[in-house]
């Protein structure tokens, strides 16, 4: 940048002559800094923020010096090393230090400020330099407070609300309940439920073994400091305002860029080289303590959101974008020991990455994540710990939906061997990983191995847990699922029919395994041609899974695709044509364009239409989804 116009950016929006006037010390400023843009105006933002007056910008270059004297001072050598923006020996580095102090300059500024704390804000910046840069969200750390109440987030975005909790959601109330909770997390809390992790495969009520509060470790309802929320945060809610407050202060000394407001929530974006003096300019231990915070925050968006959510594709992509730069930061700045999944403290977070990825379909980064955990929980906790087989059995099930089936059932059994010795053949644990073990071998084919094991299992849950216990259900739905690929129907029939009655006795008739057994309820009448039951029942199932779980859900979409098939069959093509667009639709809204059940669902329109005789829109169809498959395999060969 040349002389004129470095003055002109550090003396904007001051008058012609007041420029003129002061054009000399201006320049020794520019020339101070190296003509660099972005330093140049930092140095305008703290000249505005400071108000000093243009006769007295000599007062700049003494703080200046002062400051590049104590950057060069700690700023390590590994500095260099470890920067994402390439910066070299000589005017490269010079340039660098120069953008660091006037950074440094601004910072500093804030402890003026008495409105904020300026240790909390300069943490959020911290942690916020460890997230993807290009769009740093509001929610991210509304999540966050709103799950944990964690105490330094609370001057960020929080204001006192007395003993008053009706402005909270039922939702943040519950969540905080539960991180308050005292319950034993190995003892009586067994829960077993089919899992999202599980239900990705798109296997028959796959099982699988939830701890209660184990994906809550027991430092997780404490802030960085290891501080519990204390009684005050507890009477605070979330506040949109002051934290775009906080955030245009940041952005009045362009510490932050893009500051816009997004639906209800602040948007800001960090540079790059703003991002590496962030991640860089303290020690090992604080920057540790960042990535670390980092990693929770991502982890706690990662579980309310993995999930198809009502806040749509963007915020799942977002939220993608970031765990991976937090990952990344991770790998490149932690020492290993220190890594997510490494520590005994960060495997429930790494659990929650491990389940959003396989949303994502991203199953090699899951299960290097979650190789990890096991790991860690296999050398701290013992191989026949809850939660090391939870994990193994979690690293199993990554296994079957990369369709590696013989690693998949060794490790199967020898989970299931382990929790036998350790918890014995009854164990609610045992009985799951005989279900699942059964459901893998269904899977591949292999019936007449999978009808034995789950008969077995099922007369052992009957004894321990009893005819109407969920597990018994599930595992009788199973059953079922096994003797219609055996063409059993019969059998099949009575057995979802008392599934039926008993889960719905149970757990209600819009509890979510109630639903996915009238699913396969009517898929057994489908299989016997019995379509106008089968209809009326899939039509009963979808306004159920509307109502509970949305429209856009999975499991919605799933039903309507199969009652679509149902009118099809028979030859209600008009009505099944409204249904398989209106999926398309909201998968191509939910999943993207690109994703594979997307792709499907363009298929099976085509498919209709061709049957009508809509040539031409199938066509076009079919050329539009090969060349989205085209789009994607080369994305995948890339990564």
């Amino acid at each position: 940048m040349d002389s004129e116009e470095g003055v002109g950016l550090l003396l904007r929006g001051h008058e012609s002559q007041d420029i003129r006037d002061n054009f000399d010390t201006a320049l020794k400023i520019v020339h101070r800094l190296g003509g660099l843009a972005l330093a140049i105006d930092q140095a305008a933002a703290y000249i505005g923020y400071r108000r000093i007056a243009l006769d007295a910008l000599d007062e700049f270059l003494t703080e200046y010096d002062l400051q590049r004297k104590r950057i060069l001072s700690y700023t390590p050598a590994p500095f260099w090393e470890y920067c994402k923006v390439p910066i070299h020996l000589g005017e490269d580095r010079d340039q660098a230090i120069n953008a660091f102090t006037t950074w440094e300059m601004s910072l500093e500024q804030l402890n003026n400020d008495k409105s904020i704390d300026m240790n909390k804000v300069t943490r959020f910046l911290s942690v916020s330099a460890f997230f993807n840069p290009t769009g740093v969200e509001e929610w991210l750390f509304r999540n966050r407070w709103e799950t944990d109440q964690t105490q330094w987030l609370g001057d960020l975005g929080a204001t006192d609300n007395g003993a008053n909790h009706e402005n909270c959601s039922d939702m943040s109330n519950e969540r905080t309940r539960d991180a308050r909770s005292g319950s034993d997390r190995y003892g009586k809390n067994y829960e077993m439920t089919s899992t999202k992790l599980e239900r990705k495969l798109n296997r028959p009520l796959s099982p699988h073994l939830k701890l209660k509060g184990k994906r809550r470790s027991k430092n997780h309802s404490r802030d960085g400091d290891g501080n519990r929320p204390s009684t005050h945060s507890l009477d605070r809610k979330w506040d949109s305002m002051h934290f775009l407050d906080i955030i245009d202060k940041l952005h009045r000394l362009s510490l932050v860029q893009d500051v816009k407001r997004i639906g209800q929530g602040a948007f800001f974006s960090l540079h790059p080289l703003i991002q590496d003096w962030l991640q860089l300019r303290e020690q090992a231990k604080s920057r540790r303590v960042h990535i670390r915070e980092s990693l929770e925050i991502v982890a706690c968006s990662a579980r309310l959101y993995c999930e198809p959510h009502p806040t749509g594709l963007d915020r799942r992509i977002a939220l993608l974008a970031h765990i991976d730069a937090c990952l990344s930061n991770d790998e490149r700045l932690s020492e290993p020991q220190y890594q997510i999944g490494n520590e005994i403290e960060s495997c429930g977070g790494a659990d929650e990455l491990v389940e959003f990825y396989c949303q994502f379909s991203r199953f090699e980064a899951a299960t290097i994540l979650n190789s990890r955990s096991l790991k860690t929980r296999e050398e701290i906790f013992g191989e026949k710990h809850p939660d090391t087989l939870w994990t193994a059995h979690n690293q199993a099930a990554i296994l079957m939906s990369r369709f590696k089936y013989h690693e998949c059932e060794e490790m199967l059994r020898q989970t299931m061997q382990l929790a036998e010795n350790g918890l014995g053949k009854e164990h609610p644990f045992t009985l799951t990983s005989r279900t699942f073990l059964a459901v893998m071998l269904g899977a591949q084919g292999k019936y007449d191995k999978a009808e034995p094991i789950i008969r077995q299992t099922l007369q052992l849950q009957e004894k321990a847990l009893g005819k109407e216990h969920l597990d018994t259900i599930l595992s009788m739905s199973n059953l079922a699922s096994i003797l219609v690929m055996q063409k059993n129907n019969d059998e099949a029939e009575k057995l979802f029919h008392q599934a039926l009655q008993s889960i719905q006795k149970t757990m209600g008739t819009e509890h979510r395994d109630t639903l996915n057994i009238m699913d396969h309820s009517s898929k057994i009448l489908l299989a016997q041609d019995k379509y106008n039951k089968t209809e009326m029942l899939f039509r009963q199932t979808l306004t159920l899974r509307q109502k509970v779980l949305g429209r856009e859900h999975e499991d919605t979409l799933g039903t309507m695709i199969m009652l679509a098939s149902v009118l099809k069959n028979q030859r209600k093509y008009d009505e099944a044509e409204v249904i398989f667009r209106q999926t398309l639709t909201m998968r191509q809204k939910v999943l993207g364009r690109e994703h594979e059940d997307t792709l499907k669902s363009m298929k099976r329109l085509a498919m209709i239409l061709k049957t009508q005789g809509k040539h031409d829109e199938a066509d076009e169809m079919d050329r539009g989804r090969l060349e989205l498959e085209n789009a994607r395999r080369t994305k995948t060969q890339d990564a």
